[in-house]
């Protein structure tokens, strides 16, 4: 991907984001997307998600994030990862996502060394929360054949 069409990638799913959010009645409602979908989709474009919402920030759209969601506010003191917003949306029906399901297809084809890049990569858009869910799910694998 060249850098030009990066930048359009990044400029369109920024565009989608304020899309939604404004359909669903931000910025005087607070609004939830499902935070692991965000990311993946991010992935997929291969755009930086954390980077997209600072800029975001930048322009007043202020989010926190729990263990399942990322709920936007237009305003940086209302935003507490314990309350639920009131404007709650999920995406479209081929976008919802379970929690505890993954698309491993992604990584079909790669060698180790790839596996690795890739894995350390999306480790480092995983917020807290979302790390201790992937180190509880892998403590509570069984180590017998």
């Amino acid at each position: 991907m060249d850098k030009q069409n990066g930048n359009n990638d990044v400029g369109h799913f920024i565009a989608d984001i304020q899309n939604t959010l404004n359909k669903n009645g931000f910025p005087e409602k607070k609004v939830a997307l499902p935070l692991e979908k965000m990311y993946e989709v991010a992935h997929k474009k291969g755009i930086n998600f954390n980077k997209v919402l600072n800029f975001l920030e930048s322009k007043g759209v202020w989010h926190t994030k729990t263990a399942e969601k990322i709920i936007f506010s237009s305003n940086a003191s209302e935003v507490n990862a314990e309350e639920l917003p009131t404007g709650e949306v999920h995406l479209q029906e081929e976008q919802k996502t379970n929690s505890d399901t993954f698309d491993f297809s992604m990584f079909a084809g790669m060698d180790l060394n790839q596996l690795m890049k890739s894995a350390t990569e999306m480790m480092k858009n995983m917020t807290p929360e979302q790390m201790k869910l992937i180190k509880d799910k892998m403590g509570s694998f069984s180590h017998s054949n």
